[in-house]
């Protein structure tokens, strides 16, 4: 799966969808497994009978740090109402918008 990639200070969607039509509402939540802590996403998506089959957003936000690198995160989206589903591991990196100070050059002897 293509990591989502956000613009520091910004946010970013990627598509959450179950795989089959549960007999009522399944929510599928996400966390951060490890990584980057400016990263961090919506708390959960909630899929019903009827529209269990349309995806919906989970917003990934980064926020803004004073470091110059480009950070990621690993996350983990998954629901505990479905029997035997597994969690997506998926990971989002941020392009940072400070630049990195450059170095002096030293004059030539």
């Amino acid at each position: 799966m293509e990591p989502v990639r956000i613009q520091r200070h910004g946010e970013e969607q990627r598509l959450g969808a179950v795989g089959r039509q549960p007999p009522g509402n399944v929510t599928v939540g996400t966390a951060r497994v490890y990584g980057d802590t400016d990263l961090s996403q919506s708390s959960s998506i909630t899929f019903t009978p009827a529209n269990w089959n349309v995806p919906q957003l989970i917003t990934v936000t980064a926020a803004e740090d004073a470091d110059v690198e480009n950070g990621t995160a690993t996350f983990d989206s998954r629901s505990s109402q479905i029997t035997g589903s597994s969690a997506v591991l998926w990971q989002a990196t941020e392009w940072d918008n400070e630049m990195p100070t450059p170095t002096p050059a030293l004059p030539a002897n």
